[in-house]
């Protein structure tokens, strides 16, 4: 059993390598002008609200005190709102705005229709075999927490 464990790993390792030749080539056109960072943190808030500032910043890969410029950023620019937390009022997280949610939706369908037309090029058995290996995937990190 080891030797597969072994071997997952060492395909795991090789995951982002398979992200980034799917995403290498996707520019996302946003009505405010956005870095990369930024593009993340909004979709993070788009796709799981209410997390404390400090989950944010991990998904961004920064540590806290550099990720507030970040939150100030999206803050200027009306995509996003600091709101205390109900079960702790000193920690925040961000919300986003009416517009903040426009623009996390437009990436976000931006995103997921870049992904299918790269998709697309494959052959049929192979679109259906990276279907269920994603799925498979999904429910690991469920799984493992």
């Amino acid at each position: 059993m080891k030797q597969v464990e072994q071997e997952i790993a060492e395909l795991f390792c090789k995951l982002p390598l398979f992200l980034t030749s799917f995403v290498k080539e996707f520019e996302p056109f946003a009505p405010v002008k956005l870095n990369a960072t930024e593009e993340r943190t909004l979709i993070n808030v788009y796709l799981k609200p209410d997390e404390p500032m400090v989950v944010y910043s991990k998904h961004a890969g920064l540590s806290q005190g550099a990720f507030t410029s970040v939150a100030d950023s999206l803050e200027r620019k009306g995509l996003v709102q600091r709101i205390p937390m109900k079960r702790d009022r000193r920690v925040y997280s961000l919300k986003l705005t009416e517009s903040g949610y426009a623009v996390a939706d437009a990436l976000d369908t931006q995103f997921k229709d870049f992904i299918a037309e790269k998709v697309s090029n494959m052959n049929p058995d192979s679109i259906y075999t990276l279907r269920d290996a994603m799925r498979v995937l999904v429910d690991s990190v469920k799984m493992l927490g």
